[in-house]
């Protein structure tokens, strides 16, 4: 609802709709593989930090689904070239794991450090 109201042009109906979906399927990869750090796209990336941002909400979801806080780093992959490789790598992961587990490509798959800065 909130993204909604602050850019209501990019956040249609529609799109929170997908937006959602594609979220839950990224909670579910993280689910099966706890040990993994996966890096989401921009659209994903937005999606985590409002769920986060309600820190109620994301702190009883994450002990409902995890049994403790799924870690959010906003800096992984701008500290350094070497961890921004990591951060595209992981990306790729997530990209591989999400053709064969939903049978369709990861939509919106710009990884947020695919450009210079990182964003």
């Amino acid at each position: 609802m909130k993204l909604q109201t602050t850019d209501p042009q990019k956040w249609s109906t529609e799109t929170l709709q997908t937006a959602e979906v594609t979220y839950r399927r990224f909670l579910a990869i993280h689910m099966v593989h706890p040990s993994e750090g996966f890096v989401p796209n921009d659209l994903l990336d937005e999606y985590w930090h409002q769920h986060i941002l309600d820190t109620r909400k994301y702190v009883q979801d994450c002990g409902f689904l995890f049994g403790g806080l799924l870690d959010h780093d906003p800096y992984f992959g701008l500290r350094s070239e070497e961890e921004k490789l990591e951060n595209l790598a992981n990306f790729e992961k997530l990209k591989s794991l999400w053709d064969g587990y939903f049978g369709e490509p990861l939509l919106g798959s710009a990884n947020p450090c695919s450009s210079t800065d990182c964003r």
